[in-house]
């Protein structure tokens, strides 16, 4: 019973750091602390499934006195390059979170539930081994998860009325959807603004070539870009949601063994 608590509890707080950072990315700098912790937290998930898979594929392939061998398993590259990745993310993630509307909302809320569902289930998994158990499974369940979001997402924002920002003019829908947002924050108003400019160029590019345009191929484009960027939305808060459970765990273990 103590797990669903848990579980339930760690959707709540992963989606209300995004609704925190919604309310309040205008008025202070503060609101950064919301997408930092996010960061910090989605940068650990991707650390250690990366550092597992390049050492084990290391150790398989290579020579572990070669320096490919060093570069690729030293905790300098892999941080960086999990570090970008959850930048990448993240970023994806909070800007979304600015456009949220109510299908959105119980979307994202939902896959926050299944994530937690799917990572109990693959627990009982005798696959792998134990040691790099936990991570492999956290990563099976935010990829399930992601994929059948992903396409949730996917058909209900094509069925949506594109934003209210698209124009006939690139320039102008740009100029439309900058417009959008706003802070005191400099460094939420510069975020936010190009992230949101970079999203009306995707609408635009959406809109425009997958109605009027007869190349499958530049339509097989456009819609490769829809997917990934609700694709990365849907990872972020999966993974988010499974770290914040996470911590969850470990406090209450520890309670557990000094009650004890």
């Amino acid at each position: 019973m103590i797990r669903y608590v848990n579980s339930f509890i760690s959707v709540i707080i992963a989606f209300m750091m995004l609704i925190l950072w919604v309310f309040t990315y205008k008025y202070t700098c503060f609101s950064l602390i919301f997408p930092i912790i996010s960061l910090t937290l989605i940068s650990k998930n991707s650390f250690e499934l990366l550092k597992t898979k390049k050492i084990c594929n290391a150790n398989c392939y290579l020579n572990k006195n070669s320096f490919i061998y060093t570069l690729l398993t030293g905790r300098i590259f892999i941080f960086i390059f999990s570090l970008v990745i959850s930048i990448i993310i993240t970023t994806s993630l909070f800007i979304y979170a600015i456009t949220f509307n109510i299908y959105d909302i119980i979307i994202v809320i939902l896959s926050g539930i299944s994530v937690i569902v799917l990572y109990n289930k693959y627990q009982n998994t005798k696959i792998f081994s134990e040691n790099v158990k936990n991570i492999f499974v956290k990563n099976i369940a935010v990829f399930t998860n992601t994929l059948i979001f992903t396409i949730i997402l996917v058909v209900i924002n094509i069925n949506q009325t594109p934003p209210s920002f698209i124009d006939n003019n690139l320039l102008n829908t740009i100029t439309n959807a900058s417009k959008e947002v706003y802070s005191v924050c400099p460094f939420n108003q510069i975020i936010s603004k190009v992230t949101m400019e970079l999203q009306s160029i995707k609408w635009w590019i959406m809109v425009k070539f997958s109605i009027n345009n007869h190349n499958e191929a530049i339509k097989i484009i456009v819609w490769l870009l829809f997917l990934i960027s609700n694709y990365l939305v849907i990872l972020g808060f999966s993974k988010l949601v499974l770290e914040v459970n996470q911590i969850g765990e470990k406090l209450w273990n520890n309670k557990k063994q000094m009650s004890n």
